[in-house]
């Protein structure tokens, strides 16, 4: 049944931290193999747990790594899941989650069991997602109030045709490089090509690093202030259209000799390393193994 419901790619073994036991399966079920949507950048998660390990945490804990793998590795923009009528425990997971129910089928098919059953959808977004991986700045916050804190981010140095691509954001007004702070799990690498693709609509590959840069006065709207470290990339263009999101006012690339003036002292750091042809070999990062 495991492998007949749950064996399709993107499937990952549960296993226990002690002894490697495999206690159950968890998966992202992409194009046809979901009935949810027929989008390419939705997808749908199932899940399988042995009864002797319910209530344990350990199906929530395997979810959200496998959602932030769905919405961070894949690009995907929305993700579903579900669950049988009177299953509470599936239904609590998934609101736990940030799932929200979406629509109910009253006669779906469960071919293992020759039977139907009424089943509830659920979904979120990649903005639900990335609110609640934001959270742990929310909880400092509560703690801190607006204290400078030392937070951790990651951006790149976009160049296409020579010019640089820069993005006016919507917080401030100014112009800085595309990047933002890294999310819950996630390495510099993983949050440069995040942030890109979210704020610009472009997928990039990295070519070299360019250093790590401080800004040791960021100061945001709200008052919050932070000496941010950054990891910063040079990077070239492999797919995508430019398009602004709700922190960018404006993106344009800019030939060296134009370069608007930048409000944060990392990125013209970074800048100005990138022009005088600073380049390293990127450097391994672990990336997380349990989260």
């Amino acid at each position: 049944m495991i492998q007949n419901v749950l064996a399709v790619p993107e499937t990952y073994a549960i296993c226990l931290r002690t002894d490697g036991k495999a206690i159950g399966l968890i998966s992202i079920k992409l194009g046809e193999q979901t009935d949810f949507t027929d989008r390419e950048d939705e997808c749908e998660i199932g899940f399988w747990l042995g009864k002797p390990f319910w209530g344990n945490g350990i199906m929530p804990e395997a979810a959200k790594e496998i959602l932030r793998h769905a919405f961070v590795d894949l690009s995907m923009r929305r993700v579903f899941c579900g669950y049988y009528d009177g299953n509470l425990r599936s239904k609590r997971v998934q609101e736990k989650l940030g799932f929200h129910y979406q629509r109910t089928i009253p006669d779906a098919q469960v071919p293992m069991l020759h039977e139907t059953r009424i089943e509830h959808v659920t979904a979120i977004t990649k903005e639900e997602w990335q609110a609640q991986s934001e959270d742990y700045i929310h909880d400092l916050r509560r703690l801190t109030g607006n204290r400078k804190l030392i937070l951790n981010c990651a951006g790149c140095v976009v160049e296409k045709d020579g010019r640089i691509l820069f993005q006016r954001r919507s917080d401030n007004g100014e112009w800085g490089l595309v990047g933002g702070l890294l999310e819950l799990g996630e390495t510099y690498a993983q949050a440069a090509k995040r942030e890109v693709r979210e704020e610009t609509g472009l997928t990039v590959e990295l070519d070299a690093f360019l250093g790590i840069y401080h800004n040791h006065s960021m100061l945001w709207p709200s008052g919050d202030r932070a000496h941010t470290l950054g990891a910063y990339y040079a990077a070239h263009i492999v797919s995508g259209a430019l398009q602004t999101d709700a922190e960018s006012l404006e993106l344009r690339f800019f030939a060296p000799d134009e370069i608007p003036k930048l409000f944060a002292e990392d990125h013209r750091a970074a800048v100005k390393a990138y022009l005088s042809g600073v380049r390293y070999p990127i450097p391994e990062e672990n990336a997380q193994e349990n989260p």
